[in-house]
């Protein structure tokens, strides 16, 4: 989508692919079916936006991010640009939403191989999210969480095994 800036068009949205409506349905939708291939880090920023705005993924767009998580497209990322993604997720007012959709999308395995995000980070997380603590950004149980998933992180991107190519 656009918005005219000449004389003629000023102010008129132009929109070619219907992103108007998606937004009303929020949809996500991919514009071509090599947009995960091109860039894979679009399937971690989609779940981003899905889980914040509260969206669905167009069927399509739903098999083609499957697609490329199957080949591996995540592994193709430099280490910087993955961080980069992931600490956006992070940063979200609750990212265990995001953090979950990944794990069912299948790519926290892909990411972190030796990590369970049930086993090893969600727990202390729910025990805050299911006694009613709405602050879970500042309470002891939400930071051990963050802290073991930021371990996690320096862990990964540090390791020679891993194949991201940074």
């Amino acid at each position: 989508m656009a918005v005219g800036i000449n004389q003629s068009n000023f102010g008129r949205l132009i929109d070619f692919f219907s992103g108007r409506l998606d937004l009303e349905q929020r949809i996500i939708r991919v514009l071509h079916k090599k947009s995960f291939i091109e860039d894979p880090t679009r399937i971690i920023r989609a779940v981003r936006f899905e889980q914040r705005y509260k969206f669905t993924f167009e069927p399509q767009t739903l098999h083609l991010a499957y697609q490329a998580i199957n080949n591996r497209m995540i592994e193709e990322l430099s280490s910087a640009r993955l961080k980069e993604e992931l600490v956006l997720l992070l940063k979200e007012a609750d990212p265990i939403p995001p953090l979950e959709r990944l794990v069912y999308l299948g790519i926290w395995d892909y990411v972190f191989p030796e990590t369970s995000f049930t086993e090893e980070i969600l727990p202390s997380y729910q025990k805050n999210r299911d006694n009613g603590n709405n602050q879970q950004r500042s309470n002891g149980s939400w930071l051990k969480a963050r802290s073991q998933i930021s371990g996690v992180f320096r862990r990964d991107f540090s390791s020679p095994l891993r194949q991201f190519g940074a």
